[in-house]
């Protein structure tokens, strides 16, 4: 009997003429999401040092935007099947 995650595994999004576009969209939004990562507690470092001062409520926005990140990572990744899989570890610890 085959398992749900072999069913999933075969299943492709169809190739149209948007898809290119779709797949810039994700990895613009994964980059803009990381460089904000960064550079956001870089300049709130930045701004306590020089004028006494940070940047309010950056520390809840980098939090989400971790939550951001990895939701797409996720898709980029199953977009590239390269998700990772258990299955390997499993068969090792029986």
């Amino acid at each position: 009997m085959e398992t749900m995650c072999e069913r999933i595994s075969h299943w492709r999004i169809p190739f149209t003429d948007r898809t290119p576009s779709f797949r810039r969209i994700e990895d613009l939004l994964l980059s803009g999401a990381l460089a904000l990562m960064v550079l956001l507690p870089l300049a709130e470092a930045l701004l306590r040092r020089s004028v006494h001062t940070g940047i309010a409520g950056s520390t809840l926005f980098v939090q989400h935007l971790v939550l951001y990140v990895g939701i797409l990572g996720g898709a980029v990744a199953a977009r590239e099947g390269r998700l990772l899989s258990l299955g390997a570890v499993t068969g090792y610890l029986k």
